[in-house]
């Protein structure tokens, strides 16, 4: 959690009465996204935290409907339990092939809506688990001290409730970094759709985790876990290479960069200093000279530490990579 204290996972014998909140709370089909084959069951949030403990249910608002009607019911569960999690976001209603957002708020009262039920949960431990699949600028959710922690799971498909469960009570660690940048809602705002250059420019404050020079909600591969870690024995050799030799190989390997040789090697090893055997997975950054100014990208994800496969770390145990 980033205010500071481990609000998560939940311990049955102290979360055993959650309220499961919210337009997705029981979504099935949103689950899917909109690209899905015919899946044979579909288990939502609710039916997944149901199998953990006691749970009483509230829809609240839609996804992008204006009616506050459902508010005080879901106030009133708020109020009853003893733990909340909000499921909110986006549905195919909001963004498909070809339906583009034109903000990158919340659609609708979802931010109203979760500001008030946070404040009636009264101290409680809050989650916001967000469904969806671009993103949403959760900038006020971050700075709001009622809500205690925030998951991100995009569409999660068919199992995607136990999934979500499995997780909030710590069955399974979560090992997964934010797929792309939260951009704060005024973004949309600051630079053109049909604006394609990823480098900040007159009019633009810059695309992705690379360029982006403002101050996002979440960056790019973040990602907390249930455990700790440490890196040890740091180790890194660059080959030196001329101008017209690197100019030489992006044209050559342009259309296989696999294939392109190596510039760089980091060397270094992963301790489990935690108490949990968890998956991990970590990401490499480099950053370039004079990075973010005159154009030059503020940092280059180098890849995945680990391969694609989450390695799981017992206590005190090393992985060494390269």
């Amino acid at each position: 959690n980033s205010k500071g204290y481990n609000a998560l996972p939940y311990n049955t014998q102290t979360q055993d009465f959650v309220g499961v909140i919210g337009p997705s709370a029981n979504a099935t089909r949103t689950m899917q996204g909109n690209y899905y084959g015919h899946a044979p069951y579909l288990i939502s949030p609710l039916e997944g935290i149901s199998k953990y403990t006691k749970t009483m249910y509230s829809q609240g608002c839609t996804i992008g409907g204006t009616s506050t009607k459902g508010f005080a019911d879901a106030l009133k569960v708020a109020r009853q339990v003893n733990t909340v999690v909000m499921v909110m976001g986006l549905d195919q209603g909001q963004e498909r092939e070809g339906h583009d957002r034109d903000i990158i708020s919340f659609p609708g009262v979802q931010a109203q809506f979760i500001r008030e039920v946070a404040a009636a949960a009264a101290g409680k431990p809050v989650t916001l688990v967000m469904m969806n699949g671009g993103p949403v600028d959760l900038t006020e959710q971050k700075a709001n001290e009622n809500i205690t922690s925030i998951i991100w799971v995009g569409y999660p498909g068919q199992s995607g409730g136990q999934a979500i469960a499995d997780v909030i009570f710590g069955t399974v660690g979560p090992s997964g970094r934010l797929p792309h940048t939260v951009y704060p809602a005024e973004y949309v705002k600051q630079v053109s759709m049909f604006d394609m250059n990823m480098r900040p420019g007159k009019d633009n404050p810059g695309r992705t985790h690379r360029f982006y020079t403002g101050t996002p909600a979440y960056s790019f591969g973040d990602g907390l876990l249930y455990t700790t870690v440490s890196y040890e024995s740091l180790d890194v050799s660059v080959r030196s290479l001329t101008a017209s030799k690197i100019n030489s190989d992006l044209k050559m390997y342009k259309d296989a960069p696999g294939n392109a040789p190596t510039l760089a090697t980091a060397t270094f090893s992963i301790k489990n200093t935690g108490k949990r055997l968890d998956p991990y997975t970590g990401l490499l950054f480099a950053m370039p000279p004079a990075a973010g100014t005159g154009g030059r990208p503020k940092q280059v994800c180098s890849g995945d530490l680990l391969g694609r496969k989450p390695n799981r770390l017992k206590n005190g145990n090393k992985i060494g990579t390269s």
